[in-house]
């Protein structure tokens, strides 16, 4: 069963809390919508199926979503990869440092392995993201 909590927290603005793992309160994502809804935090792999219900229950539809920011690449934040599958048209917005990660997560993940043991599998191995697809942060970037 999908669980997520929806808060609307501004106008147009909502934080979704996605259940991971059987753990609650622990991960969220916000929507921002519009004609061209926007997801900050990509969420962990395994959250995913939990953040396409919330956008389905906020009327968001899928091919609409254009970018998803990444605020850093831990698992619990950058599953992106698997996310993109179902967002068609969407570009993940990241800090350059965290595209090479995004593009090949193996070091991440076998990083994350070691230092979180099996929290990391809780999140789920995170799966490539096209580099087409990605769009380095800039001082100038204007969203």
């Amino acid at each position: 069963m999908h669980r997520l909590r929806t808060i609307e927290i501004g106008k147009n603005l909502f934080m979704g809390e996605l259940e991971t793992g059987g753990f609650t309160n622990l991960i969220c994502s916000y929507v921002i919508k519009g004609k061209k809804p926007f997801l900050v935090e990509s969420e962990p792999r395994n959250s995913i199926p939990n953040l396409l219900y919330g956008l389905k229950e906020l009327d968001v539809k899928l091919e609409d979503v254009e970018y998803v920011s990444v605020t850093h690449i831990h698992l619990d934040h950058g599953g992106a990869g698997i996310l993109l599958k179902s967002l068609p048209n969407a570009k993940v917005i990241v800090h350059p440092r965290g595209m090479p990660h995004l593009v090949d997560p193996e070091q991440l993940w076998f990083s994350s392995q070691k230092v979180l043991g099996f929290v990391s599998e809780i999140f789920g191995k995170p799966e490539p993201v096209p580099k087409e697809r990605l769009i380095p942060v800039t001082e100038a970037l204007l969203i």
